[in-house]
């Protein structure tokens, strides 16, 4: 049988309010993203999209994908070092 060993992740002191705050920030986009995937896969027939809504809502989900890859990066960085 093969033994893993497990990697003990250090915070500093002083890297534990960051690495709390890049954890709040990152589930608040995650929570909008949820929100704004809901309302465009939500089951309304009756729903007529205007083109301008739809580009809002497609320009704001790549945005907050932008955000959301930065702050696991960071979250990441602040776990190593």
């Amino acid at each position: 049988m093969q033994q893993r060993k497990m990697k003990m992740v250090r915070v500093k002191a002083g890297q534990m309010k960051l690495h709390e705050a890049i954890k709040d920030a990152l589930a608040k986009k995650g929570a909008r993203a949820g929100i704004l995937i809901n309302k465009l896969t939500a089951d309304q027939k009756a729903v007529v999209w205007i083109p301008n809504e739809l580009d809002a809502i497609a320009l704001e989900l790549r945005y907050l994908a932008f955000q959301i890859r930065a702050l696991k990066n960071a979250k990441k960085a602040t776990e190593e070092a």
